[in-house]
């Protein structure tokens, strides 16, 4: 796929209603999201890893944007 098409997809899904709702999903997923509940180690390791996972959605749109920067820079120099 095209670098900038890939850019120019994300941008527009990051601007849509649909985005903005999901993101607001997650934060509330990630939000109810307590350790004081685990009874066992794997429930312990669960939550770890729902919450590792919900905070990697949530960065998502921020690591694009960063890496357009980086690829707009490189272009620039």
């Amino acid at each position: 796929m095209d670098e900038q098409k890939f850019f120019d997809d994300a941008r527009e899904m990051f601007m849509s209603e649909g985005w903005s709702n999901f993101t607001k999903e997650m934060e509330l997923w990630l939000e109810n999201i307590t350790f004081d509940s685990c009874n066992t180690s794997d429930e312990f390791w669960a939550s770890k890893g729902a919450v590792n996972a919900l905070r990697r959605v949530l960065a998502y749109e921020m690591m694009v944007k960063q890496a357009e920067l980086e690829a707009d820079d490189e272009s620039n120099s």
